[in-house]
């Protein structure tokens, strides 16, 4: 395997994709780490150990607390491993990051148009996909299996509730900032 290819100058080194993909999955794993540490000693910093420890121990999340500091922790997250190793790839691999990443790149008025009208046309096939998912049901031998399940979704399903619940306008902005911009950047 060729690591090493000296074609452009001494000053910038081109990787072959096999050493690309490993500095890549590097960076994504520390990356993560370092974020989800951030976030952790945000939220405990932010609302207590007590707190950050009930979000690990299937608390009801009756407490806003809770929600909160899953919120920090959702947002170090997607910045850790979304946001931040792209940008640092681009940046150790080339002298025009943006360029490299295509960041530099505004898509086109129809393109724009076309992947909206394909999310939309999409809906019904997602709303057919969970009614089959809801209407699933599993032999006798796996009912277990089937309570436990359904029982993590309806938690699942709770938390989620909770989580995206804005009666504030700053609320909302810091929800759409969690839950629709920075995973939306990460993702491009």
């Amino acid at each position: 395997i060729k690591f090493f290819n000296h074609t452009r100058s001494l000053s910038h080194l081109e990787f072959s994709p096999f050493l690309q993909l490993f500095i890549f999955l590097l960076l994504v794993f520390f990356s993560t780490v370092l974020f989800l540490m951030i976030g952790y000693v945000t939220a405990i910093a932010l609302y207590g150990m007590e707190t950050v420890t009930l979000i690990f121990s299937g608390a009801d999340f009756t407490d806003p607390a809770p929600i909160g500091a899953l919120k920090v922790l959702q947002l170090t997250q997607h910045l850790g491993l979304f946001v931040a190793p792209p940008l640092a790839f681009g940046y150790f691999l080339t002298r025009k990051p943006l360029h490299y990443l295509n960041l530099d790149i505004y898509p086109k008025i129809t393109s724009l148009l076309v992947a909206g009208l394909c999310m939309l046309s999409l809906l019904p096939f997602i709303n057919w996909a969970a009614e089959i998912n809801s209407k699933l049901i599993f032999p006798d031998f796996l009912s277990p299996l089937m309570n436990w399940m359904k029982e993590k979704e309806e938690s699942a399903g709770r938390i989620s509730e909770l989580f995206i619940k804005a009666d504030t306008v700053p609320q909302l902005a810091v929800n759409l900032i969690i839950i629709a911009i920075i995973p939306a950047i990460g993702e491009e």
